[in-house]
């Protein structure tokens, strides 16, 4: 809704440069009449509302985490024997810092490349994901489409 809401004050302050005397328009009507309403308590969230943490929902073997890894780094190295799956090390082009990163999979090392929600989960939940199932919660946890391989300093 945030995302329409922002699009829709772009458009009416584009209409309203262009046609500062003009009567409304019919897109600037209908764009008058639209709810804008702000965020829901955080009540109630909490991650684990968001379901088991990189799930493996496409059921493809590997966890979600590892599936971003595969996917945002670079000069990949596996462990054996996980059918390509756990990424062990690889190359990082952070895309907010550009920084080159060396990710080694280990206990303190891990936190350099983390795996950020571009839509945080306490936004989704604020917005309306509280109303969502567990399952689709789940789902949205894991979308590749809103995760991203970023330096781990950056993802706070």
């Amino acid at each position: 809704m945030k995302d329409k809401s922002i699009w829709a004050i772009a458009l009416v302050a584009i209409l309203n440069i262009s046609s500062a005397n003009a009567a409304p328009s019919a897109i600037e009507t209908t764009l008058d009449s639209l709810a804008v309403k702000g965020r829901a308590p955080k009540t109630g969230y909490t991650r684990a509302q968001f379901g088991q943490t990189w799930a493996d929902v496409n059921r493809d073997g590997c966890d979600t985490r590892n599936d971003i890894l595969q996917r945002d780094l670079t000069n990949l190295v596996f462990r054996t024997k996980t059918h390509d799956c756990v990424v062990e090390s690889g190359t990082l082009i952070d895309p907010y810092s550009g920084l080159q990163i060396n990710f080694v999979k280990g206990v303190k090392s891990s936190m350099e490349v983390q795996i950020d929600h571009v839509v945080a989960l306490s936004n989704a939940w604020q917005t309306g994901a509280f109303k969502l199932t567990l399952t689709k919660r789940t789902e949205f946890a894991n979308d590749p489409d809103n995760l991203l391989a970023v330096q781990g300093r950056l993802n706070s």
